[in-house]
């Protein structure tokens, strides 16, 4: 099967930027979108793994949901402590960039 939605992005990109309905691209936002990608792949990717774990059986043996029960606070905790970490690393992201601006 023949796309063209290449063809049809180099041709119309360029117009709809010269017409303002879309915007230049910034270079700070590329880093974003990468980190964004490599989340849904990673997520994806342990989807498989997953999945193909409850197929074979092995899934049964690794649950430790027995043994360890954090409950609603320990998930609280864990993604408090994401959201600080990821706070932290966008911070010094923005202070080595303006860094290297002046």
């Amino acid at each position: 099967m023949l796309t063209l939605s290449a063809p049809n992005k180099w041709f119309y990109t360029p117009i709809l930027i010269k017409k303002g309905v879309l915007g230049r691209r910034s270079s700070s936002s590329g880093s974003g979108i990468l980190f964004c990608s490599g989340m849904i792949a990673g997520e994806g990717i342990i989807g498989i793994v997953l999945a193909v774990l409850a197929v074979v059986g092995i899934a049964d043996k690794l649950d430790l949901s027995g043994y360890i029960n954090v409950g609603m606070v320990g998930v609280l905790v864990l993604l408090g402590i994401l959201f600080i970490a990821v706070c932290i690393s966008g911070t010094k992201r923005k202070e080595a960039s303006a860094g290297t601006k002046k």
